[in-house]
């Protein structure tokens, strides 16, 4: 009886002992197996983003070698446009230098119209005077004397307003020998002034 006690007990615990063991398996393989999609799923995670980032990475190459490609066709266009620029201030300064010889030749020519004008008058005034000395030798009237008065203070006054348009005296550019001749301020700045002594004469105040 005791043998056969022993037996059903043996037999139990096998049983048990392999249920548990099954169980420790099961266990296992399914912490394996969540283990194993969690790791799959991170490799499907990491390969989209790797795939994204190339994908971007080739994108911004060919978004840089258009570029590129865009700028180097703006080169030649900035050279023409630099050519343009420097014959413009060629042009410019060409203009302005015909534009002051112009000034300069137009001036000269006013100013000898002037002096012609001036001469021509002189001899106008000068035919005048000719054939009119028989009627100067003849005795005047009053009228006739005021106006050769007036006549002359107008030729006068147009003189002197024409001689006032002449050119400008030249200025002395030679230096001035009298200059190592002039002397140093040897008198102190008023600054340097200091006060020495003081006279007290009265008290009453000062009035102006």
């Amino acid at each position: 009886m005791t043998i056969l006690a022993f037996q059903k007990v043996k037999k139990t615990w096998h049983k048990q002992f392999r249920w548990s063991k099954n169980r420790l398996q099961i266990l296992r393989f399914c912490k394996a197996r969540e283990d194993l999609l969690k790791t799959q799923k991170e490799r499907d995670f990491h390969r989209m983003h790797h795939k994204r980032i190339v994908q971007e990475k080739t994108k911004l190459i060919n978004d840089l070698k258009g570029l590129k490609l865009h700028y180097a066709s703006y080169e030649p266009t900035i050279r023409v446009l630099q050519e343009k620029h420097h014959t413009l201030l060629k042009q410019k300064m060409l203009t302005s230098l015909e534009r002051d010889r112009a000034v300069g030749q137009i001036s000269g020519l006013q100013a000898t119209l002037k002096h012609m004008e001036l001469g021509h008058n002189y001899h106008a005034s000068a035919t005048r005077v000719g054939p009119n000395s028989e009627k100067e030798n003849a005795p005047e009237g009053p009228t006739q004397k005021g106006l050769r008065e007036a006549r002359e203070k107008i030729q006068c006054k147009t003189k002197v307003k024409d001689n006032t348009k002449d050119s400008e005296f030249p200025t002395d550019m030679q230096p001035n020998p009298n200059l190592y001749l002039r002397k140093e301020n040897i008198c102190p700045a008023k600054f340097d002034y200091k006060l020495n002594s003081i006279f007290r004469l009265h008290e009453l105040p000062v009035s102006w």
